[in-house]
């Protein structure tokens, strides 16, 4: 079914098109949540509340829009929510144990995912990035977009226009730092 007619019966409450979405996907937000939050568990978690959002607001879903970028920008803010929520804890954390680190640290991907040893370094170097550069390293990578759809989709995210030409000199500096992450150099 096309996408088109997918946001024409999400937009309408169609229960079969939901069921679709989520097979659809499932996998590339719960990707995008980890390039987001570093943690399996956080990712799942969150990917679930993005597509929960999605339903309640399944009105705003444009007939014939790209569903794909109104899913991924939900999932995007769901997780800076997340983020922000997390650091103010941790701001009042420090706020009352003065003089003492906070002991909340991000679990390493290799913790939360045991595949291959060089899989698990990859993640490592990815989760290394700034999100600037590493949200459309996964965006491309993983969820397979082309450079067109990762500047409509890095505009809604980021609420100003992004250029194609912006997104390849991203991607070339994300592909540049991993390979010094991962040769162990300077990043």
């Amino acid at each position: 079914m096309a996408v088109g007619s997918l946001a024409d019966r999400l937009a309408h409450g169609d229960e079969g098109a939901w069921e679709e979405l989520y097979r659809e996907y499932r996998r590339g937000v719960i990707a995008l949540c980890m390039s987001f939050l570093h943690s399996r568990e956080d990712a799942l978690d969150a990917a679930e509340e993005a597509f929960l959002k999605a339903f309640r607001n399944s009105k705003t879903v444009i007939a014939n829009g790209n569903v794909r970028a109104w899913l991924f920008t939900i999932a995007a803010n769901t997780c800076k929510d997340l983020l922000r929520k997390r650091q103010r804890g941790q701001v009042w954390l420090k706020k009352w144990l003065p003089g003492k680190e906070s002991t909340f640290q991000e679990p390493s991907v290799a913790e939360t995912v045991e595949q291959q040893e060089r899989h698990d370094a990859m993640r490592k170097a990815i989760a290394q990035l700034e999100e600037t550069y590493r949200v459309p390293l996964v965006l491309r990578y993983y969820e397979d977009m082309d450079y067109d759809q990762i500047a409509d989709m890095l505009s809604q995210i980021e609420g100003a226009p992004v250029q194609r030409g912006t997104v390849a000199s991203r991607l070339n500096r994300a592909k540049q730092q991993l390979k010094e992450i991962m040769e162990g150099g300077p990043s």
